[in-house]
């Protein structure tokens, strides 16, 4: 069997936290794993990427590829245990990329809102549920913020 796919995204952003886990949740059995962007697997495997664009992206590093942005949709469909989380992802990728590239901009850059309306019991949920999906010790650090 080979390793796990690593996603990557910023520990100390709730709504980063919030969305990974509910993705590891529909993934399939051993398909993927989480590490934070700001851990040794993010060093080892985002290293070359900017600091700043490291952590305005989700990342998924499969093995042989890394994607960044929308392009990882692309690379989480098949690690999805759940039909329907993968019929979403492919309706996703009927999308010209340039529009689905602006719309996954679109929501990092307001994450901060968009954080706002998920309750915060729910993104409580997700953290304390993150240690059992993580490939690194990558939970949320005391500077968590709402975002």
């Amino acid at each position: 069997m080979s390793a796990p796919a690593l996603l990557f995204y910023d520990r100390e952003c709730r709504f980063c936290v919030w969305g990974v886990v509910h993705l590891a949740r529909l993934g399939r059995p051993g398909a993927f794993r989480l590490a934070a962007i700001q851990g040794p697997l993010g060093e080892e495997h985002l290293g070359h990427i900017e600091h700043t664009a490291r952590l305005s992206s989700w990342h998924l590093w499969d093995g042989t590829r890394l994607r960044s942005q929308a392009d990882v949709l692309d690379g989480l469909g098949p690690m999805l245990a759940s039909p329907v989380a993968r019929a979403a992802i492919l309706a996703v990728r009927s999308v010209p990329r340039p529009l689905t590239t602006a719309a996954y901009r679109l929501m990092a850059g307001n994450r901060v809102a968009i954080s706002k309306l998920i309750p915060p019991g729910a993104k409580q949920r997700s953290a304390d549920a993150l240690p059992g999906f993580a490939a690194d010790t990558g939970a949320p650090g005391s500077g968590v913020r709402d975002a």
